[in-house]
């Protein structure tokens, strides 16, 4: 039941659609992971070698076995293993320097194919393809990630909520992130055990409000800059197609570059 009176609540409440407002709202993107695995029956998933530790991690914390496979210097899989009916290949679309048809060809050569555009959130999905997104590493929520998939685990998920982990977001809002960065380690370290939930209603609120078109430019322009400028001391060969989270450049921040 709705409670009246006690004192007044958040009021800013927004209507417009998320981005992805036809996917399935989760709380983490390892999870979406993890619910696709369980709603296929995937017993052994193949992940290419440039990788973090929290995918690794909840498919040991969920007994679901794993390998790994090398990528190239274009950020290309190097995967000749032929799959099992009960195995899949995870693809990470680094920096979204991966094209439409490079997906599909990769889908119509292994079949089951799970897609990670963690590092390209505009990226539309692609039909028939169990695709991955993370909001939660492009905007400031304190979670939230996106999930494509055409089968669904039985049952919802539980719903998630947000209300312990909006300090270090709110200290940077109002004073700087600096401040408030153990605040942000330590909401981190807390989302290390959850399990796949819903995504929680504060997040899903402020996704409804973003120019989402304006944060792609800023993101674009962010990318062209550090690629002209660092291109010549890149190991990676990387192409200007792809839009980078440019998180650790700052966020919202656009450069001024020549011919940018």
């Amino acid at each position: 039941m709705k409670e009246i009176g006690g004192y007044p609540e958040f009021e800013l409440k927004f209507h417009g659609n998320t981005y992805h407002n036809a996917a399935i709202g989760l709380n983490l993107a390892r999870n979406a992971i993890v619910y696709i695995i369980q709603a296929k029956n995937y017993q052994r998933i193949y992940l290419p070698r440039l990788i973090g530790d929290s995918i690794p991690a909840v498919l040991r914390r969920n007994s679901i076995e794993y390998d790994y496979y090398p990528v190239d210097e274009h950020c290309r899989p190097l995967f000749h293993h032929k799959l099992g009916r009960k195995e899949a290949v995870l693809i990470i679309n680094y920096y979204g320097q991966l094209s439409e048809p490079e997906i599909i060809s990769y889908k119509k050569m292994w079949d089951r194919v799970i897609l990670d555009n963690t590092q390209d959130f505009f990226a539309k999905p692609i039909a028939g393809i169990d695709t991955v997104y993370n909001a939660r590493k492009y905007f400031g929520i304190p979670d939230g990630a996106y999930l494509y998939t055409d089968q669904r685990v039985n049952g919802s998920p539980e719903k998630n909520y947000s209300y312990n982990k909006l300090e270090y977001l709110v200290g940077r809002f109002e004073k700087d992130a600096g401040s408030f960065y153990q605040k942000f380690l330590e909401a981190e370290e807390s989302m290390y055990l959850e399990e796949p939930k819903s995504i929680s209603a504060f997040s899903e609120n402020i996704l409804r409000g973003i120019s989402y078109e304006k944060v792609y430019k800023t993101r674009r322009k962010n990318f062209c800059c550090l690629h002209d400028r660092l291109v010549s001391l890149n190991r990676w060969s990387l192409s200007k197609g792809g839009v980078h989270i440019c998180i650790l450049f700052g966020v919202q921040r656009e450069e001024k570059c020549a011919g940018g």
